[in-house]
């Protein structure tokens, strides 16, 4: 999930840049946002299964239905003065935050033994590569994709150590590679 929101973030602009009229383009700007808003909207179904195993879903009503209204007062407040790229924001610190409290009460009435620092590590992990990716959008051109490219496999990599680190011993270990003793 945490890869494809960094494809998506990252390269979005640039593709849409590529396939799309001029007129088009200026919503490059959102992609980021949104994507970041479906990252954070797919936590929130991981963190929703607590909440689930202990058949708790009224908590799950009740905090939507609080964050919901935290995003109306803030799309109402922000977008007049700021515009769409307020929205897109909202809507992506709404979803964020909603992955959060819920993880919160699930852990409160159902715990899970989750690795919460690998979990929070990773998050960390896709908002600043998403953030980089970001930054580099001054840079345009085939060029920047390959480069925008190359980050995002660095990035799944750590990805990939940071969910599973065993993957790479046995990736190593098939590979017949030898660590020297």
């Amino acid at each position: 999930m945490a890869i494809t929101m960094l494809f998506v973030g990252i390269l979005g602009g640039d593709v849409m840049r590529l396939l799309t009229e001029e007129k088009f383009q200026l919503a490059a700007v959102y992609i980021p946002w949104i994507a970041a808003g479906v990252f954070f909207y797919g936590c929130y179904h991981l963190a929703n299964t607590g909440l689930f195993l202990s058949r708790g879903l009224k908590w799950t009503a009740l905090l939507w239905t609080g964050v919901g209204l935290i995003s109306i007062i803030g799309n109402a407040l922000l977008v007049p003065q700021y515009g769409m790229i307020a929205a897109a924001i909202m809507q992506c610190v709404s979803f964020a935050f909603l992955a959060l409290i819920v993880m919160a009460t699930a852990q409160k009435h159902h715990p899970l033994p989750l690795p919460f620092g690998r979990l929070f590590g990773l998050v960390a992990l896709v908002v600043l590569v998403l953030w980089l990716g970001q930054s580099l959008s001054s840079i345009e051109g085939f060029e920047a994709i390959l480069f925008k490219f190359g980050l995002i496999v660095a990035a799944s990599l750590a990805i990939a150590m940071i969910t599973e680190p065993s993957i790479f011993r046995m990736i190593w270990h098939v590979s017949g590679v030898r660590s020297k003793k």
